[in-house]
């Protein structure tokens, strides 16, 4: 599947988060890792003000990107339904799309109308946040006016505030369980048995850039490497190339989802929360923790640079009401992610999975994003020369 841009539906944002709350179910958290969609809808309020700042106020129109996919709208659309309920002078249009292809056009918009950004607040993985404090174009996020940020762990607190982390994905080994059962193994155990003979031809891995979920990263780590240098890796994938340990570098959740079921791939590096989709939806899907430790992928928000006084207010404002432990509650819940923000109590059947255990939370890795934005130009270019050009 490509990263061409398709349509998608635009829904009527009528449900709030009071009633939302009540009928919340699984689905499936994308990340905005496969193909995208920029849409635009409004939600506008008809409500009196609730004393904050709204109500006869200044008309302001805020632009929110959230990321697309089942499910991964459904908590800040409960949030902003009570929101411009409030406050009937905000105006939201979303933005949906992948963390790659928004990040590109924000950019891309500041170089052109730096008052006027393409998105004033949305949601951005780690490296999204990473890439955005490259170029400065985060706004901080101030205590005083988003109080809930103190609840936020403290291993997981963006210096300056430039950006919050509210949860984090975890990547581990997901490999078909029918195949496994029927050859008597054991599930992986380790990032290394993806080089296991046994596995030649059957190895999926997501394409580049994603190579913080793709396993070459954990490989670097686990072999002697680093995030500064990640040549163990990339030797160790060459020659897997080389050997035809590949099957094929996937570019979309579908994709792998598809190789699995069909046993043309039985163990690729990849998301819980999708590897849980899937087996909830009845696929032959296991998920692993490495006993070397699942990667951590944290999830937040940011507001960025250009947007005016009333938009930052708002958006503050907004982003505060998404840390509050019910609204995390919510998105872990749907989303399998693993809540950074303390007082937020998952279910039951999240708190008994594997990588919700206290020794694997315990032993995630928790990679140094900044590098790996910085070095990620270098990490394509050896990727493209070294790895994908000996793809048999």
């Amino acid at each position: 599947m490509s990263d061409a841009i398709t349509p998608a539906p635009v829904e009527q944002d009528t449900l709030g988060r009071r009633t939302f709350l009540s009928g919340a179910s699984a689905t499936v958290l994308l990340l905005g890792l496969g193909s995208g969609t920029l849409v635009a809808c409004t939600s506008s309020g008809d409500s009196t003000d609730n004393g904050t700042g709204g109500g006869g106020g200044e008309a302001t129109g805020l632009s929110f990107f959230v990321w697309v996919g089942s499910g991964q709208g459904d908590m800040p659309r409960a949030v902003i339904a009570d929101y411009t309920a409030d406050h009937p002078e905000v105006t939201v249009e979303y933005v949906e799309g992948n963390n790659a292809e928004v990040m590109t056009q924000i950019l891309t918009s500041l170089e052109v109308t730096p008052d006027e950004p393409l998105v004033n607040l949305g949601f951005f993985n780690a490296a999204a946040i990473e890439t955005g404090k490259l170029e400065d174009i985060w706004l901080p996020l101030n205590p005083a006016q988003v109080p809930n940020i103190e609840s936020v762990r403290p291993e997981y607190r963006i210096p300056d505030d430039k950006g919050v982390y509210f949860a984090t994905s975890t990547v581990g080994l997901v490999y078909n369980s029918k195949v496994f059962e029927e050859k008597g193994w054991a599930p992986p155990t380790s990032w290394n048995d993806l080089w296991d003979p046994k596995f030649r031809g059957k190895v999926a891995v997501f394409d580049e850039p994603g190579f913080s979920w793709n396993g070459l990263l954990a490989t670097a780590l686990v072999n002697g490497g680093s995030e500064e240098n990640i040549d163990p890796a990339i030797d160790i994938y060459r020659q897997a190339a080389k050997d035809g340990q590949f099957h094929s570098f996937f570019t979309s959740p579908d994709q792998l989802k598809q190789l699995l079921v069909n046993e043309e791939a039985w163990i690729a590096p990849y998301f819980f929360g999708l590897a849980w989709t899937w087996t909830l939806d009845g696929a032959p899907v296991g998920y692993a923790v490495p006993s070397e430790g699942q990667i951590a992928f944290p999830l937040g928000f940011g507001m960025v640079t250009g947007s005016s006084e009333n938009q930052q207010q708002h958006s503050l404002a907004i982003i505060n009401e998404m840390l509050t432990p019910e609204m995390v509650k919510m998105f872990c819940e749907a989303s399998f992610a693993v809540p950074v923000v303390e007082g937020v109590q998952v279910k039951d059947e999240l708190l008994s999975a594997e990588p919700y255990q206290e020794e694997a939370v315990a032993n995630m890795m928790n990679l140094d994003w900044a590098t790996m934005a910085a070095k990620n130009d270098e990490y394509v270019q050896k990727w493209n020369e070294q790895v994908k050009a000996n793809l048999k």
